[in-house]
């Protein structure tokens, strides 16, 4: 069995100097590679664009420092820490594992916490921060529905002396006034997952059609971040494999963004000279079952031949399989269906059984346990946390038929939680220097 390894998450170079044409890739969709700039110019590029959302999880290699930026974070050890926990929705298995998974560790370590639910409105939110800021709790974490439009709950909280952790799907601008904020860059498992299936379906001389079912194109960085991610990585490996790769890793990004972005706008994309075709995608509305039927089910209809499915997430696949099999399809056999998240013990069962055939790792677990054992950390003393990076990722990984035992656990709806350790920016900086 092979052993679980997390490969690094995808980081950039700070940008410097962006490259002339480069700005703007909704304005330049279809460039090839030929047409783009390559190596150091390549990071810088993608660094600077304008049209981002599809960016989720790309950093530069080096941070500023964040420790002039006043968190509130506590000036003495404290015992009887309460949590306000602003919660975006309770709607899914992943949410609900999160903040299950908080609401154990908190009571491991003798914590109150507390708990509302906005169903993923912006204005509810705001209301139940204010509502912990009245009843005045040590800390509130922010499972952040719009986080630009959080940033006067923030500042409010903070002014009262109350610090605020976020967790994702959205990354924090730096000079936010948060701790850190905890989220799965989510271009990183899709690139993972365009390589393993150009490792495995590539052929030279051959092309594979590719549909797609996502949730929410034009309005989630973790919808087009996956897919990006994903035909990014595909193009990496594909051209590594047929003898031709790419002078770095971040130019094959810097085409697949370009790429990404006018499949998006175009609804397909014929890359059929670099052994693939993008027939389509849906977009679901929601990253749960009825999502992933209402994604796939015209796609499903107007491309029959279809080789493989992208899905967003394995929460989708249900809904997913079962548009499948009303075509009279037996995923796994007749259509190869992968995803870029979550691990759920249902996905797992599926990959074992061959219906799917992976999926990326983006464990709510780890990200309730990671939060709670932080606020411990800070408020036990034993943790400096002024200077920690405006987003803190966690491991990217895929799972696969050959280590799905490592992330299996059958006791719980989701993939283990693996240990996750914060870095401060310092220690970031240093690590990626080496």
């Amino acid at each position: 069995m092979k052993k679980v390894r997390f490969p690094l998450i995808v980081v950039l170079a700070v940008c410097m100097v962006l490259a002339a044409g480069c700005s703007s890739g909704a304005k330049n969709g279809g460039k090839d590679a030929a047409d783009l700039p390559t190596g150091e110019a390549a990071l810088e590029a993608l660094l600077s664009m304008k049209d981002n959302l599809s960016l989720s999880g790309i950093q530069p290699l080096t941070l500023e420092s964040r420790a002039h930026i006043e968190k509130a974070l506590p000036k003495e050890p404290k015992e009887d820490v309460t949590i306000g926990w602003a919660a975006a929705s309770l709607g899914s298995t992943f949410f609900v594992n999160m903040i299950g998974s908080a609401e154990e560790t908190a009571k491991k370590f003798g914590y109150t916490l507390f708990y509302e639910n906005a169903n993923f409105n912006v204005q509810t939110q705001s209301t139940h921060v204010e509502t912990f800021v009245t009843k005045k709790v040590d800390v509130i974490v922010l499972n952040a529905v719009h986080i630009d439009s959080s940033l006067q709950d923030i500042k409010r909280a903070v002014a009262a002396g109350i610090p605020v952790i976020v967790t994702g799907p959205t990354s924090t601008p730096e000079d936010f006034p948060v701790v850190t904020t905890v989220l799965s860059g989510s271009y990183a498992p899709g690139f993972q997952i365009g390589e393993y299936i150009a490792e495995n379906f590539y052929k030279k001389g051959e092309v594979l059609e590719v549909g797609m079912a996502l949730s929410q194109v034009g309005m989630a960085a973790d919808t087009e971040s996956r897919a990006n991610g994903f035909i990014g990585g595909f193009l990496h490996k594909s051209r590594e494999m047929a003898g031709n790769p790419y002078p770095t890793k971040y130019d094959a990004m810097l085409e697949g963004y370009y790429h990404w972005i006018e499949f998006r706008d175009k609804g397909k994309l014929d890359l059929s000279e670099k052994g693939i075709k993008l027939v389509g995608y849906g977009n679901g509305g929601s990253p749960d079952p009825q999502g992933g039927q209402k994604a796939s089910s015209d796609l499903l209809t107007a491309h029959p031949q279809m080789d493989i499915l992208f899905v967003e997430t394995d929460p989708m696949f249900p809904g997913v399989e079962a548009e499948i099999k009303s075509h009279n399809k037996v995923p796994g056999k007749d259509l190869i269906v992968a995803c870029a998240a979550d691990g759920t013990r249902q996905a797992m069962d599926a990959i074992k059984d061959g219906r799917l055939f992976a999926t990326g790792y983006n464990s709510p677990i780890l990200n309730g346990v990671s939060i709670i054992t932080l606020i411990h950390d800070i408020f036990s003393g034993s943790f400096d946390a002024n200077n920690l990076p405006a987003n803190s990722f966690t491991p990217a990984a895929i799972i696969t038929r050959d280590n799905v035992d490592d992330f299996y656990d059958p006791n719980s709806d989701m993939a283990k939680a693996f240990p996750f350790k914060f870095q401060t920016i310092d220690e970031y900086n240093a690590a990626n220097a080496q």
